[in-house]
């Protein structure tokens, strides 16, 4: 296939845009293809796996085994858990600027306040830092 700049030798503009200095993409079929080879491939690797004589595979340790299992956080416990070390960033930068001798409104001094609340509404999610 001729390289071109997004347009055909008659001049009609192609679908394919070529960016100048990148490598040819596959044509989405050679992919295709490409993709299933490689699975096969994959597939077949699995049986060289079985040692000689034995009618069992062999297989690595499981990393579920190792791994000890975190207990389980919904969606929505997340959602909880960034909002609040959001509001403990922000609380975090105000009490730089307010260190650094700048005058806070009453509502950032509020903020500040409700720091421990903040703190403990993460421990009953089960946030540990």
């Amino acid at each position: 296939m001729p390289h071109t700049n997004g347009t055909s030798s008659n001049g009609i503009p192609s679908r394919e845009r070529i960016v100048p200095g990148l490598a040819p993409s596959e044509p989405k079929e050679e992919k295709k293809r490409s993709r299933k080879k490689k699975d096969k491939s994959e597939k077949q690797g699995t049986d060289a796996t079985k040692p000689v004589g034995t009618d069992e595979t062999v297989s690595p340790p499981s990393v579920v085994e190792t791994v000890p299992a975190a207990p389980e956080v919904s969606q929505e416990d997340l959602k909880k858990q960034r909002a609040l070390l959001k509001k403990l960033r922000a609380i975090e930068e105000l009490k730089l600027r307010q260190a650094g001798g700048e005058k806070l409104e009453k509502t950032q001094e509020q903020k500040i306040e409700k720091e421990m609340e903040i703190v403990q509404e993460l421990a009953k999610l089960g946030f540990t830092e």
